[in-house]
């Protein structure tokens, strides 16, 4: 399924996910996201955080 929607970036940076989106990926407040550059697109998947000193992730189980 695609879905595409416009969001607005705030002045620090900020960029509120929305709604549909949520939704679609069962995310809520206080998930964890990754947030990726492939090519000239943002990449933003579902994560969750193993070490929070490091940081690291691993995939969600809904990843392909």
């Amino acid at each position: 399924m695609t879905l595409e929607t416009v969001g607005k970036i705030s002045r620090n940076g900020h960029l509120t996910i929305p709604i549909k989106i949520r939704r679609l990926l069962h995310l809520e407040d206080g998930d964890v996201v990754r947030i990726g550059v492939k090519g000239n697109q943002i990449i933003v998947l579902p994560g969750e955080v193993v070490d929070k000193d490091l940081m690291e992730y691993r995939r969600s189980d809904n990843e392909s």
